[in-house]
């Protein structure tokens, strides 16, 4: 008797970078502070973004996007309170600062198969919503956007914009911020990101 094998070839997946450009409606996520930010803080902080993206509609894409993940890593240089003071008050009492604090928002997108994103920006603005809420849109007044990855387009994502709306108020943030346990999270109730 004659007996044959047949094995069966593995084929790894290639990620493809998609063209045109993307927008997603809504940002679901949080933003957490390690160690927890507190009143007398002195230790290196790390903040990390994370947010769902959802309602996103391409242009000029072949491809169809369903929604995706997006990471953010910040170093700040101390876990003191003090960072979050120059918060405007919504009676517009202190103007809204702007951070010249360069970062990288890492995507990946639904369905699997679409090349991530790397969307850089040179800074970011401090924003205060119609209730008092604090919010944050990137790049802001001064600064530029550079992308790399999927969505990209031609202009290497120069139009690209993100922002994003805690639902919380200044007032609230900095009273759990000098509470004992400190401030560990803020949620991200809703945004808006467009990439390319």
């Amino acid at each position: 008797m004659l007996a044959v094998g047949c094995g069966a070839s593995h084929v790894e997946a290639t990620a493809t970078a998609a063209g045109g450009s993307v927008r997603c409606a809504q940002v679901e996520g949080s933003v957490v502070f390690s160690p927890p930010l507190t009143a007398t803080g002195t230790s290196p902080e790390t903040v990390t973004v994370t947010a769902a993206l959802s309602r996103c509609s391409t242009s000029g894409s072949a491809v169809r996007v369903t929604g995706g993940v997006a990471t953010l890593t910040i170093p700040v240089h101390s876990s003191a309170c003090a960072g979050l003071a120059q918060f405007p008050t919504s009676s517009g009492g202190v103007s809204t600062p702007t951070s010249s604090q360069a970062l990288t928002i890492r995507t990946t997108w639904t369905p699997a198969g679409i090349e991530p994103s790397a969307l850089h920006f040179t800074g970011f603005v401090v924003t205060i919503g119609p209730s008092g809420e604090v919010g944050f849109a990137f790049p802001g007044q001064n600064h530029s956007s550079t992308m790399s990855g999927s969505f990209a387009g031609q202009d290497h994502g120069a139009l690209s914009t993100a922002s994003v709306q805690t639902g919380r108020q200044a007032g609230q943030i900095l009273s759990d911020c000098s509470g004992h346990a400190g401030l560990s999270s803020i949620p991200i109730d809703a945004g808006e990101v467009r990439f390319g």
